[in-house]
Formats: structure tokens, sequence, C-alpha cells
């Protein structure tokens, strides 16, 4: 519904929640950012190892079906990612 004064009433959703108006802006925010190199596994729900935690999320900006399985590689082999 549209809440500005002397408007007619709008049936229309918000194009964004505020859950996703915070990642956007998060996202936003994080793409301006390079990560560091440090090695911090960590593996995604799309099976995929990710350096650290910083290159998961800029992956789950992109991809927001995706989510933080576990610490660690997906291989459970520390050798092999």
């Amino acid at each position: 519904m549209s809440t500005t004064p002397g408007a007619p009433p709008s049936t229309v959703p918000p194009i964004l929640t505020g859950s996703e108006a915070v990642l956007d802006f998060f996202c936003l925010a994080l793409a301006h950012q390079d990560c560091e190199t440090d090695v911090n596994y960590v593996c995604g729900s799309d099976a995929t190892t990710y350096l650290n935690p910083c290159e998961f999320e800029k992956a789950r900006c992109a991809y927001r079906e995706v989510h933080l399985k576990h610490e660690g590689n997906c291989t459970g082999d520390p050798f092999n990612p």
C-alpha cells in the first residue's frame, strides 16, 4: 500500500524487503573491496570450496541461493579443496 498522503492506494508489493535491501547494501560495499588472500576454506551449498569467507560472500551476492554449508573444504580432504 502507498503511504504517500493524497496518493491513490497501491496494491503492488514492494520491490525489496528489509533483508534483501540490507543484503544489496552489503553486496554493493563488498564489491568494491578486495578479499584477503588468507586460506580459510568454506564450503558452499553449491558444493564449491571458497578460499575464505570473503570470497564466499562475494559469490553469495551473485548467487543468492548459495548458503554456507560448513567451514573447511567441500571434499573433506585438506590437501584437495
